[in-house]
């Protein structure tokens, strides 16, 4: 080394990479704005619907027999929408 000083070496931090968590994270802002859409599709993948929300009906396999008639009820509650036969907990 010329003029009598030594060259210090500093040592440079590592590079911090950000786990995919964080990447998400940061990107979801960005891509409920630019894709409304594909973020709906997503959400809907956990959505339910009700089923037989009204007044029970009454279901006759023979409409001229009267013995036959049934309340049609069977499916009273929140079923999953990808899978109407999934129930949903709430």
């Amino acid at each position: 080394m010329t003029g009598g000083q030594a060259k210090r070496r500093t040592r440079t931090p590592a590079p911090r990479y950000p786990t995919v968590v964080n990447q998400l994270f940061a990107l979801s802002p960005s891509l409920t704005h630019r894709y409304p859409t594909v973020v709906n599709q997503l959400f809907s993948l956990f959505s339910c619907r009700l089923l037989d929300g009204g007044p029970p009906r009454p279901v006759c396999p023979d409409p001229w027999d009267g013995g036959t008639c049934v309340e049609d009820r069977a499916a009273v509650g929140l079923y999953w929408s990808q899978d109407l036969d999934q129930r949903c907990y709430r």
